[in-house]
């Protein structure tokens, strides 16, 4: 009886920290900002409508889902004359928990809403800096793209090949969304086809629908972007444009990256790992009597292997803090698929208190950014305000405010001045013209 009284008493206080964890970043979301892809973007909508995104699909960003949600939520964003961060964050994300629900629901996993929204809080604790959460054109593409990866990944937890439609949807909402999803896709599903068979197998049979979908951003993506050694933002490096340096480089970084997380120290790091997987050991009802787990945890880790080595490859330099959020969470979502491979249901006691002590170090060393993002909230606000106010206001010349840069949140980094339309530069382009405007003075206060 104790054993079961403490074990309830566990659950809720693991639940209030998952839930805890959600408020603070929830809370963040209006510290989210437009950089300048959604003021180009938002000008190319008004000016070319459906077609200007069938363009960026068919060429520049074959992502048919995550652009499709970048355009609507521009389009919202531009009837409501205000960038709605906030009110876009939370649906996305909202969204993101119902389909974790949906899939553990389908699966019978054991509490399918704690266990999406403990995937959620982990994801969001796991990144330093969370750009792929907070910058609302990366959320648009990045967060369905993890959504879906986390459902495939609760769906493993089961037998993923009872449902197979339901992988196949999201297989495909993963492919569409963003390319490291893609890439996931193509490795699973290849596998599924060769190890399950296309003529025997009706798995293997339904993964040529996802197969396709991946395959089709995979080449548009090769032929219209890759290797153009326009984006060598390293030049030095020697990487940019040469394949074998750059795989002989992304090994070492992979094996760096599935063993830290960032801003953790390597024991600590390790630590973190160990409860994590003894919480997810301890959450399933049935053990998966298929391949299909082992096919998708190497599909997961080929994935984030194959954006390291594209990263060096395309860019010379492992670009952009929002790659490095989801190869962090394809890391965790591998360790997720492990954890399902037992069941260990009379351990949940040990499972609840070993999240609480992931929870607990995880939280310890993101605190004093979330804190100091938190203090900044007023601030940001304002000064979006008034950036808005003074581009909707008579005249050529317009300020933009510059807020503080993020500690958890995405931050800027542009150059302060003052600038005109004929000689500007893309992004600031893209900000007059969205405000139809000839001048701009970029300020920081």
């Amino acid at each position: 009886m104790r054993f079961f009284a403490s074990q309830k008493i566990l659950f809720l206080f693991a639940w209030l920290s998952v839930l805890l964890v959600l408020a603070f970043y929830a809370g963040l979301t209006p510290l989210a900002r437009w950089q300048g892809d959604e003021y180009g973007l938002g000008v190319m909508l008004r000016e070319q409508g459906l077609a200007g995104v069938l363009g960026r699909i068919t060429s520049w960003s074959p992502r048919p889902i995550g652009e499709m949600v970048s355009a609507s939520y521009l389009w919202l964003a531009d009837w409501h004359g205000a960038p709605l961060v906030a009110p876009f964050l939370l649906a996305v994300w909202g969204g993101t928990v119902a389909l974790l629900w949906w899939a553990g629901k389908v699966s019978h996993q054991a509490k399918a809403g704690f266990l999406a929204c403990v995937l959620l809080a982990v994801s969001l604790l796991l990144c330093r800096q969370a750009e792929m959460f907070y910058w609302p054109m990366g959320a648009a593409s990045y967060v369905p793209c993890w959504a879906a990866l986390a459902a495939a990944s609760i769906l493993h937890r089961g037998d993923a090949t009872r449902h197979r439609w339901v992988m196949v949807f999201v297989l495909v909402v993963a492919a569409w969304s963003q390319e490291a999803g893609a890439l996931t896709v193509l490795f699973y599903t290849m596998a599924c086809m060769v190890l399950y068979g296309v003529r025997t197998s009706r798995y293997g049979r339904a993964m040529c629908l996802p197969f396709l979908a991946a395959a089709f951003v995979v080449l548009v993506n090769a032929t219209h972007r890759l290797g153009t050694k326009s984006e060598v933002f390293d030049p030095a490096s020697g990487l940019g444009g040469h394949w074998m340096p750059s795989m002989l480089k992304a090994t070492r970084s992979f094996l760096f990256e599935i063993l830290h997380i960032p801003g953790l120290s390597l024991w600590v790091s390790l630590a973190v790992i160990v409860f994590l997987l003894i919480f997810m050991l301890g959450q399933n009802r049935e053990v998966p009597r298929n391949r299909a787990c082992w096919l998708w945890i190497g599909a997961l880790l080929g994935g984030a292997y194959s954006t390291i080595v594209l990263g060096y490859y395309e860019f010379g330099t492992l670009c952009c803090t929002r790659h490095n959020n989801l190869r962090e969470a394809a890391y965790f979502l591998a360790l997720v698929t492990l954890g399902g491979v037992t069941v260990s249901s009379r351990m949940r006691a040990v499972t609840y208190g070993a999240l609480i002590a992931a929870l607990a170090c995880l939280l310890a060393y993101r605190l004093p950014d979330i804190r100091a993002d938190w203090q900044m909230r007023q601030q940001v606000i304002a000064d979006r305000a008034d950036t808005w106010q003074s581009g909707h206001g008579a005249g050529q010349a317009m300020t933009l405010y510059m807020p503080p840069t993020g500690h958890v949140t995405n931050s800027d980094s542009l150059m302060t001045g003052e600038f005109d339309l004929a000689t500007a530069p893309w992004w600031v382009e893209g900000i007059l013209h969205y405000f139809h405007k000839q001048h701009l003075t970029l300020v920081w206060r």
